[in-house]
């Protein structure tokens, strides 16, 4: 399910990212240069306890330059399913494991420049098997939150993290919670 990688002529290359120039066709038969970002695909996982309470984290996100709150995730690596990235990355970043994990939804976060798509799980049944297992340069506080509170979080801008907002309202949406 990885996303395809973007041809044509590398103009930018570092740790993740690809700055491709490109020649795209569109609809209508016109050839366009394109410069395209490719990126690796992301799974996110909306963790949600047997209480009601969603497993959150407080990030520090270099670019931001700051601390956002927002859902444990992280990059699909080159042919790994996204469902067994969630799963690794909850346990990594959360300490738990989840007995059921049920795919979502796929968005595109950026389709008119990358090809970078985010993949939505639900994971529920959730035990506490371990500690953090966080790369060198991850930096993150694990919280229990309760949804209501977490939709005002939302609505008041205090969940800026994309990904997380996307995730969000989407359960909000679609799940058979109490709605705010």
């Amino acid at each position: 399910m990885a996303a395809q990688r973007i041809k044509g002529k590398t103009i930018f290359k570092r740790e993740t990212i690809r700055i491709v120039e490109a020649l795209r066709v569109s609809p209508k038969g016109k050839v366009k240069k394109k410069a395209l970002i490719d990126l690796s695909d992301v799974s996110v996982v909306i963790p949600v306890k047997s209480d009601g309470k969603l497993i959150m984290e407080n990030h520090y996100r270099y670019a931001a330059d700051k601390w956002l709150m927002e859902l444990p995730a992280g990059k699909v690596d080159d042919n790994e399913d996204p469902k067994v990235c969630a799963k690794r990355e909850l346990e990594e970043e959360t300490g738990y494991r989840s007995e059921k994990i049920r795919y979502l939804a796929t968005f595109y976060v950026m389709p008119g420049r990358s090809n970078y798509r985010i993949h939505l799980y639900l994971a529920t049944k959730l035990r506490k098997t371990s500690t953090q297992k966080l790369d060198e340069d991850e930096f993150l506080q694990v919280k229990e939150i309760g949804f209501p509170k977490l939709m005002k979080m939302l609505k008041a801008g205090k969940i800026e993290d994309q990904k997380s907002a996307t995730a969000l309202l989407y359960y909000a949406a679609f799940s058979k919670i109490k709605k705010v």
